[in-house]
């Protein structure tokens, strides 16, 4: 009977769970809906669905978006950003360049207004001589760039120097540059989150949003 199942999901849930190895998880990301967005560009910002950020409008030769958020966290350890495609670019984006790519040139936090510093870097694919950890302010290269894997999803994880134990809720200030020598190469559909992970650089088997529900009570 319906009812039957019903009473035997959470127990049969709880020991689906014991099976599945907690390295595998990964770490669970929180976007929240940004409280500012700006770009130094003039470009056209709008918020959709899931506090994905959409630039349209004008495409200048350099770009910083600056996304500000609330961290409901206990600490911060490292934040992400996401680079979304867009069937309406070339080669579907993410990047508006005229082949779809970008390059990020450079990333800086600041939490409750003061710098924190960024140590190491991650990402789903880096294209040759354009390692996303050279979007670290002073380390050497031209920015990270996803060029030929255009028309997906990319996502870069920047770890803080050590963990910032954080008082309640925290002002966090994301500023994403998109400089150098390639003119246009920003993208248009992206989005900021953060974590409190200890291992932010894995990346687990499970969807993040399933890896999240696996944290909550069983019923909640």
């Amino acid at each position: 009977k319906a009812q039957d199942a019903d009473a035997e999901l959470p127990a049969k849930l709880a020991a689906w769970e014991q099976t599945v190895d907690v390295a595998k998880r990964g770490p669970v990301w929180a976007a929240p809906k940004p409280t500012a967005f700006t770009s130094a560009g003039k470009a056209r910002l709008a918020l959709e669905a899931d506090n994905v950020i959409h630039a349209t409008g004008p495409n200048p030769a350099n770009e910083t978006f600056t996304v500000t958020l609330t961290a409901d966290l206990k600490r911060l350890s490292a934040v992400r950003f996401e680079a979304l495609p867009d069937e309406k670019l070339a080669g579907g984006g993410p990047g508006r360049s005229v082949n779809g790519n970008f390059v990020l040139t450079g990333v800086t936090v600041h939490v409750d207004g003061k710098p924190v510093a960024l140590a190491t870097a991650s990402a789903s694919f880096s294209q040759d001589k354009y390692p996303v950890k050279s979007a670290i302010g002073g380390a050497k290269g031209g920015g990270w760039a996803i060029y030929p894997k255009v028309g997906q999803p990319h996502d870069a994880v920047f770890a803080l120097d050590k963990p910032l134990a954080l008082d309640g809720a925290a002002k966090v200030t994301v500023a994403l540059a998109f400089g150098g020598t390639f003119m246009n190469h920003h993208p248009a559909r992206f989005r900021v989150s953060v974590t409190d992970a200890q291992a932010p650089h894995e990346r687990g088997a499970l969807p993040p949003e399933v890896a999240a529900l696996m944290k909550s009570p069983i019923g909640s």
